[in-house]
């Protein structure tokens, strides 16, 4: 992949952002070098207007048009997510048969980090980034849309200058809730990480329209934030057993989270999946390792990987925005195959 400009973009001075700001330009200079001694408020002030005219110290500046790092940059949340984990490794995989490294950022989603991570494209310290999460607005994003290559994978945006890539979050959260519907399952519960993300939204959205659908209202007390891995999923199982009307199944975000749910629930008595489903999600190697096996929502984490890089390689080759939405599927297995008829261990109460 080689980067190409799309266009001249007229280049602002130290000159033109002190005189916008009303400072000196050794003020703006303090604030562009991180000097501390620099009142908050006339940093702020400076360094919103840099960001504003996508400024580039003069230094930097002279050598965009040659310097490149074949370094991209992966923004991740965390890397507690297996999905991420593995997300990584397909990316770099693939890099490397181009010659490329990839950096790992954490934004632990952090819009100032991601503001960090953007202005290594603009001053050139990465060729391009791939955002797998993103906390910051679209529009500050879109403003160094022309200062390297950049792709929002796993997010859900509305944008006409950066390509993305996505799952259909919504279909997935629909046809999970539904497949454990129609399984028999009638107190269906929904965990996820953090609804700062629209994938997140998206997921939920959907729960709630198979659940509409079938004329079952939204209990807020099966509802669980902040879920990631193994324990969150053993925390829940105990938080249900003190319930006086517990859900009988549950939708996670993931198949680890499920998998640490049948563990809890095997060690308490709770039979999987005769008193209480689960299925996952991504399809991890987890799911046909476990006893029960786990039914999940199947992502293909290869598939994100490749076309983000094919549509990084496009823009460098100055092809335009695209949008790629990817499938998603439900594989079934024991985790839901429930016997036909059968009453889970709670009745659910009708009023």
């Amino acid at each position: 992949m080689r980067y190409r400009s799309r266009g001249r973009v007229k280049i602002s001075t130290i000159e033109d952002i002190a005189k916008l700001a009303g400072v000196s330009k050794a003020t703006v200079s303090r604030v562009i070098n991180h000097h501390p001694y620099v009142r908050s408020e006339l940093r702020e002030r400076v360094q919103a207007i840099i960001d504003e005219k996508n400024y580039v110290p003069v230094a930097v500046a002279k050598d965009l048009r040659r310097l490149q790092t074949n370094l991209i940059g992966v923004v991740v949340p965390n890397l507690h997510h297996p999905f991420f984990g593995k997300l990584i490794q397909e990316i770099s995989n693939i890099l490397k048969e181009d010659c490329y490294d990839v950096v790992i950022l954490q934004s632990n989603y952090a819009p100032e980090r991601e503001r960090e991570f953007i202005h290594y494209v603009r001053t050139k310290k990465l060729d391009g980034l791939i955002f797998t999460t993103l906390s910051l607005s679209i529009e500050e994003v879109e403003c160094v849309s022309t200062s390297g290559m950049i792709v929002i994978c796993n997010e859900h945006v509305e944008t006409e200058l950066i390509s993305t890539v996505q799952f259909d979050e919504e279909r997935a959260g629909y046809l999970g809730t539904k497949h454990l519907l129609e399984k028999g399952y009638t107190r269906i519960a929904f965990c996820y990480d953090t609804l700062k993300s629209k994938a997140q939204r998206k997921r939920y959205k959907g729960y709630k329209k198979a659940l509409c659908e079938h004329h079952l209202s939204l209990q807020q007390e099966w509802i669980f934030r902040n879920c990631y891995g193994l324990k969150d999923g053993k925390r829940m199982i105990q938080m249900m057993q003190s319930m006086k009307n517990a859900p009988d199944a549950m939708f996670t975000g993931s198949d680890e989270i499920a998998a640490g749910m049948i563990m809890e629930a095997q060690r308490m008595g709770i039979c999987i999946p005769k008193d209480f489903g689960v299925i996952g999600f991504d399809n991890q190697e987890l799911s046909v390792m476990m006893s029960p096996s786990i039914t999940t929502v199947s992502t293909s984490i290869a598939s994100m990987a490749k076309h983000s890089i094919i549509l990084l390689h496009k823009q460098s080759q100055g092809e335009g925005v695209q949008r790629i939405q990817l499938p998603i599927s439900v594989i079934e297995r024991e985790s839901t195959r429930r016997e036909e008829g059968h009453v889970s261990y709670r009745p659910l109460t009708v009023s």
